[in-house]
């Protein structure tokens, strides 16, 4: 059994599941070390965040992310990326 991983780009195969090291958290409750090291630059962005009304976001296959004051514009942009074959 496959799952996709967070990119849509692959998928995460039975093997890599199994795999018996103490980061997998498929296996372990909690692994012996950080699985995320944020950078400073996103620790500072989190505790002063700026001062927008852009809740909403979404990202293109190329990497490029929008982002909007409504759900309704979110949708629309992502209708349109899937006309256009940006969106996976």
């Amino acid at each position: 059994k496959e799952f996709s991983d967070y990119t849509g780009n692959r998928a995460i195969t039975d093997v890599e599941m199994k795999d018996n090291n103490p980061y997998n958290t498929y296996l372990v409750q909690v692994p012996v070390g950080p699985i995320c090291n944020p950078s400073i630059e996103a620790i500072e962005a989190a505790i002063n965040p700026n001062d927008t009304n852009n809740l909403f976001f979404l990202s293109d296959v190329t990497g490029k992310t929008y982002f909007f004051e409504s759900y309704n514009e979110q949708q629309s942009k992502k209708q349109e990326l899937i006309k256009a074959g940006k969106w996976n």
